[in-house]
C-alpha cells in the first residue's frame, strides 16, 4: 500500500481549517489548504530570502555612501533657499566638527569643503 499524501496530525487541522475559509482566503491560505505550501517551505522560503537580504546588505555597506551634496541636489531641479540655508548649516557643521563626519566613507568626500566655506548660492 502506498503511503498516504494526506496531511496528519496538527497539519490535518490547520489545512481542514485552511480549506474551511475557501476563497475568503488569499493565494498563500489557498496554497497551504491544497498542501501546495507548508511550514516546511516557509521556513526554506524564510531562510533562503534572510540569506539573500543579510548579502545585499553586506554588498551594500562595502560601498562608498553617495556624496553629502545629494542630500539637497537629487530630489529638485532648483534647490529652493530653505534647503540652500540648509545645506550652508550642515556643511558648516561639518566644518565644525570634522572627527564626527568620517567623510572619506562617502563617494564624493568633500575634502574641500569641510574645512572651507559653505557652497555659496546666488
Amino acid at each position: 500500500m502506498l503511503p498516504s499524501t494526506r496531511p496528519q496530525g496538527r497539519a490535518r487541522a490547520r489545512t481542514l481549517t485552511l480549506a474551511a475559509r475557501g476563497a475568503r482566503a488569499g493565494p498563500a491560505v489557498r496554497q497551504e489548504a491544497s498542501a501546495l505550501w507548508d511550514d516546511t517551505a516557509e521556513a526554506a522560503l524564510r531562510t533562503e530570502t534572510r540569506k539573500r537580504i543579510v548579502e545585499a546588505f553586506n554588498k551594500a555597506e562595502k560601498r562608498k555612501k553617495p556624496p553629502v551634496r545629494e542630500l539637497f541636489t537629487d530630489v529638485f531641479d532648483t534647490v529652493p533657499p530653505l534647503l540652500q540655508a540648509q545645506e550652508r548649516e550642515m556643511l558648516a557643521h561639518i566644518a565644525k566638527y570634522p572627527a564626527d563626519y568620517p567623510l572619506d566613507q562617502h563617494a564624493d568626500a568633500l575634502a574641500d569643503v569641510a574645512h572651507a566655506h559653505p557652497k555659496q548660492y546666488l
